[in-house]
């Protein structure tokens, strides 16, 4: 699968779980996790994205606020790319389901 099979695919995953999340805790805190992750890690988000191989647009996603909830997959991705506790991650998004 190459890059823009990634992103098309990374991207209809996350857009099929659009809800209105509003200012959700547990969404505002996976996001400052990634962040923090990204920063500690010194990589910006396209080498984030390289790193996850998710495509540039789904990986960004994760992090728009208010925004889509990502699904298990890219956020699974990114904890590892960034090093980050995958279930600790995953936890933040069971509440969407």
């Amino acid at each position: 699968m190459n890059t823009g099979e990634h992103s098309i695919a990374g991207a209809k995953q996350v857009q099929e779980e659009r809800i209105d999340n509003g200012d959700n805790p547990a969404l505002a805190d996976l996001r400052a996790k990634l962040s923090a992750g990204l920063a500690r890690n010194r990589i910006n988000k396209t080498e984030l994205a390289r790193g996850s191989e998710l495509g540039r647009t789904t990986m960004s996603e994760a992090f728009q606020a208010p925004g889509l909830v990502p699904s298990e997959q890219p956020v699974a991705a990114l904890a590892r790319a960034l090093k980050l506790p995958v279930g600790e991650l995953l936890d933040s998004i069971e509440s969407f389901a």
